[in-house]
């Protein structure tokens, strides 16, 4: 069965590949003018001269119609299945994350100490940061090991992990009996 974020992945993906080809397609025909702009400049008082004697052309405007005025509404281009498609899928990423950020979980120490054989461990809590996918957060807590026989050892690890959100419930780190509750609102 396909996750939801497996599936948004690939619709991110498609977007991707879409954009790439919009992109390349807009900055190729940039660089075309920009390469062909030397050539015009040189052709350009002979158009003019050549415009004096023959008239205005119009683009669009068919042969044997006159245009009276400049100011003619233009037809509105229709965006395609595939644009929309790619705007809501960035718009729903966008509204997933802002989402994320503006609600994010309350994170404490519900277990500080253990005490696993000679050994006492203790746990704190540093920062918790969004994810950039917009799932959820990572949280960074430091694990002090004491050994209670050799006072002056301590292995102290600097250890952050990722927690997915999910609604209304709670999501435990657990390491060495300490506990990180991390609460969704």
């Amino acid at each position: 069965m396909i996750s939801f974020d497996d599936f948004f992945n690939f619709v991110m993906a498609i977007f991707l590949i879409v954009f790439c080809i919009w992109f390349y397609s807009k900055f190729f025909k940039f660089v075309f003018k920009l390469l062909t702009f030397p050539f015009r400049l040189i052709l350009a008082p002979f158009k003019f001269i050549k415009s004096i004697f023959t008239g205005p052309k119009y683009k669009n405007a068919p042969k044997n119609q006159q245009i009276t005025s400049d100011t003619k509404q233009r037809p509105k281009k229709k965006m395609g299945f595939l644009k929309k498609l790619a705007i809501a899928g960035v718009t729903a990423h966008t509204a997933r994350v802002a989402h994320n950020v503006a609600n994010p979980p309350t994170v404490f120490v519900e277990v500080p100490y253990s005490k696993v054989g000679d050994d006492i461990y203790e746990i704190r809590l540093g920062s918790s940061t969004p994810l950039k996918n917009g799932s959820g957060y990572k949280v960074h807590y430091t694990l002090i090991k004491k050994n209670s026989s050799n006072p002056s050892f301590n292995n102290v690890r600097q250890k952050s992990q990722e927690v997915r959100r999910r609604r209304y419930e709670s999501s435990f780190i657990n390491e060495w009996g300490c506990k990180i509750r991390v609460k969704w609102s």
